[in-house]
């Protein structure tokens, strides 16, 4: 509408020479009502309600209802009357009149709160709801005296709790007292009331791991710790550790000693080193040769077998030489470096730490 409301101030002295419009609807006669607030002359700013024709002259006006509050609905009954709604204070309020203005009555307003867990519905008369908000019924909308219900629905979330327990084979779970006898990795799970009232659940994921059990062999200089011994002959060791989940580690090995002096003296003399030990996904191998030699350099697991050699009977130049080894698809566990330099060996124990 690009029209502006036509008033003879002569004829209609009291409408607001100063006027908001808060709420507008069109009629079925194509007038349209509106709502206000704004002041005259001789009245403070008050509520207004008025009807103007499709060339915005006005037909009638009421300023006479005694309150100042602002309307943001406004629409024409079936009957002819006029109902309207606004918020005064945080409060819904709602009038109404007949077709010339004159206030019928006050309808009711009835105030619900409910609240229901997520993926349920609240059934109003029939209606399912399941979204959060406020919900407006009218009861007897063509009547004097309506009767109006609002709903506000408040929607409680359900919780997912997911945790992680590591158990030893034999031992009961603290989740669901359940005794695991066999190996693997099991999924746990229960309700609970959260909150709010809400069923909500727990993931428990269980990896049982049972008794780990390392053989192997292993060159040991003469008089060095090895699986918490001394060793001074060549034989079979074993010793009984734990692993990183407090399970009981069994490690087997057929040793070989060999003269800690050579060992020791070409060590030293080649300044081996690993680093970082114990290591993760990665480990760095570094020494020093000399002379010009042919090199080998083999990495064992705990049974004796060679995971890798990244130098294989390599004729090599004299100073620093460094290698890179990966070893992401390493299990955790001790792995041995065997170092062979013009057929003198020396040997080294490493530890990887952390899961392929």
């Amino acid at each position: 509408m690009d029209w502006q409301i036509q008033i003879d101030p002569y004829t209609s002295p009291d409408f607001p020479q100063k006027t908001y419009i808060t709420a507008i609807t069109s009629t079925e006669t194509g007038d349209y009502l509106l709502a206000g607030y704004g002041s005259t002359v001789s009245q403070p700013e008050r509520f207004f309600l008025a009807r103007v024709d499709t060339e915005g002259q006005l037909i009638w006006n009421r300023f006479d209802y005694g309150f100042t509050a602002i309307a943001s609905f406004i629409t024409e009954t079936e009957n002819g009357g006029i109902l309207l709604s606004g918020i005064k204070d945080e409060h819904t309020w709602m009038l109404h009149t007949d077709s010339l203005g004159n206030v019928d009555c006050v309808p009711t307003i009835n105030y619900i709160n409910a609240e229901i867990c997520e993926g349920e519905a609240y059934d109003y008369q029939g209606q399912l709801l399941t979204n959060p908000g406020t919900y407006t019924f009218y009861y007897q909308p063509n009547t004097a005296c309506d009767s109006i219900v609002q709903l506000t629905l408040l929607v409680n979330p359900k919780d997912t709790i997911e945790s992680n327990d590591y158990l030893c084979l034999g031992e009961y779970s603290s989740f669901t007292g359940i005794q695991y006898l066999e190996e693997g990795i099991f999924i746990e799970d229960s309700t609970y009331l959260n909150q709010f009232g809400c069923e909500s659940k727990i993931i428990n994921t269980v990896e049982v791991v049972s008794t780990i059990f390392i053989e192997g062999w292993a060159w040991v200089p003469y008089g060095t710790e090895f699986l918490g011994q001394i060793i001074y002959e060549s034989g079979l060791y074993s010793s009984v550790d734990t692993s990183e989940f407090g399970c009981i580690t069994i490690a087997s090995f057929a040793v070989t000693v060999i003269s800690k002096a050579a060992g020791e003296k070409l060590a030293k003399a080649i300044n081996l080193s690993t680093a970082p030990n114990p290591f993760c996904n990665e480990i760095r191998v570094s020494f020093d040769l000399p002379t010009k030699a042919t090199v080998t350099a083999d990495f064992y697991n705990s049974q004796g077998k060679i995971l890798i050699s990244p130098i294989k009977s390599q004729l090599l130049t004299a100073g620093e030489h460094h290698i890179q080894v990966k070893t992401d698809d390493w299990p955790a566990g001790m792995f041995f470096l065997r170092l062979s330099i013009n057929g003198e060996i020396t040997s080294q124990k490493v530890l990887k730490i952390c899961q392929q």
